[in-house]
């Protein structure tokens, strides 16, 4: 069966601007070259390039780091199949969160290399060996610092990549590295993210990590405007407890850019659609506890309406692997029984019932309803306090009131 490939975004002025200054830094004769200037013609690269863009970000000690950069540029401007999509985003990822750390080996014999070069001005061979022993400790550094800076505009390069591939799984990476890398990473992350943020929807709910909600407040006071709204207009779609704080904070006017209208309104909406996301799952933990127990007749005991050995097994609902339809008002009346029963231990049905190729547009749109409000349940229960012990509980239960909410 034929895959169609994913066609790239075509390529803007700016982004040929880019392409051509990476170009211009990489030999005429490397084979990373000639795919660039092939995706910068419109021409369609050769069915190996994508091996060899690859090739060139695992093995980086194989090629020139502007190689390795033009290569993650490549990659995002390819044809890609869907599995090829994934690896290359799984490549570029780990692009990124692997620092590229130079090899020790290669800064030493390169440091010693340029340091007899000095020393070979004084055209003495004991001047040589002096000057050398004496420049080698400055020169070791000038060469670690400078591979440092090349591998970390090859990891720059890939979180640019994600960007343009619209790599919304790696958000927790990229927010990662938009706080703690380097200077030049973190502008190339924070940018990224820019444009990933966007494309979340409440669908995302809860599958965020709490470290990167906690790490996109602290980027609320980051010096990028665009960014603290972009962040604040995600929040109203994956924002939680944890993040409600920083969210009133600029809703206030404080903050670093709560003083903008428009980040300041973003705020307020966020913390609307917050607070109503909290309300809603807290009353699905509402309990009503009777003050005393009725006694029960047994004639009053509900019974099922027929026996479950008449029940056909054929009839009961299942996950169809062979692609056949689901009876769409059973579906929903078990959804929305699973959803009233809010029990976290239905998420994985949910994820598999989302799976089926032929499942209604109706099923559907309720299941992914039922499986980010068990989602919600899920983290809520994580963070809840202990309960009552049954001491505490019992003298809250012995007055005469009417029933009381928890």
């Amino acid at each position: 069966m034929m895959t169609t490939s994913i066609q790239p975004p075509p390529l803007g002025n700016d982004e040929v601007r880019h392409a051509f200054s990476l170009l211009n830094q990489v030999s005429q004769r490397s084979r990373i070259r000639a795919i660039a200037e092939q995706i910068v013609a419109n021409a369609t690269p050769p069915a190996t390039a994508f091996a060899e863009l690859v090739q060139a970000l695992v093995s980086p000690d194989r090629y020139h780091w502007r190689e390795s950069r033009l290569a993650a540029w490549c990659l995002s401007h390819v044809p890609l199949l869907p599995h090829q999509r994934s690896v290359a985003i799984q490549t570029l990822a780990d692009v990124v969160s692997k620092r590229y750390k130079p090899s020790l080996r290669s800064i030493v014999a390169r440091s010693a290399f340029i340091s007899l070069i000095i020393g070979a001005i004084t055209l003495t061979p004991a001047g040589i060996l002096v000057i050398a022993i004496l420049c080698y400790p400055l020169v070791h550094l000038f060469v670690w610092d400078a591979a440092r800076s090349h591998a970390a505009q090859i990891r720059g390069e890939a979180a640019r990549a994600l960007q343009t591939l619209q790599a919304v799984e790696t958000i927790d990476l990229l927010t990662a590295a938009a706080v703690n890398d380097m200077l030049f990473v973190r502008l190339q992350a924070r940018n990224a993210l820019c444009h990933l943020l966007p494309l979340l929807t409440s669908a995302h709910y809860g599958t965020l990590r709490p470290s990167t909600l906690q790490l996109l407040s602290y980027l609320l006071n980051a010096p990028n405007e665009l960014l603290a709204q972009r962040i604040l207009e995600a929040f109203t779609k994956v924002g939680t407890r944890s993040v409600l704080s920083a969210v009133k904070l600029i809703a206030r006017g404080r903050g670093k850019h709560g003083h903008l209208p428009p980040i300041r309104q973003a705020a307020i909406e966020a913390q609307r659609r917050i607070e109503e996301r909290l309300r809603r799952e807290q009353e699905t933990r509402v309990l009503l506890r009777a003050s005393q127990v009725e006694p029960t007749m047994p004639e009053q005991l509900l019974r099922p309406a027929m026996d479950a050995h008449l029940e056909r097994s054929e009839e009961l609902l299942r996950a169809s692997q062979s692609g056949e339809p689901l009876d769409s008002d059973i579906a929903l009346a078990i959804i929305e029984d699973i959803k009233l029963r809010s029990d976290p231990r239905a998420i994985p049905f949910l994820k598999d019932l989302l799976q089926l190729p032929s499942l209604p547009q109706a099923v559907a749109m309720a299941t992914q309803e039922c499986l980010a409000l068990l989602q919600a349940r899920a983290e809520l229960d994580r963070s809840a306090p202990p309960a009552l012990s049954p001491d505490i509980e019992a003298k809250l239960f012995q007055t005469d009131r009417p029933p009381q909410a928890f």
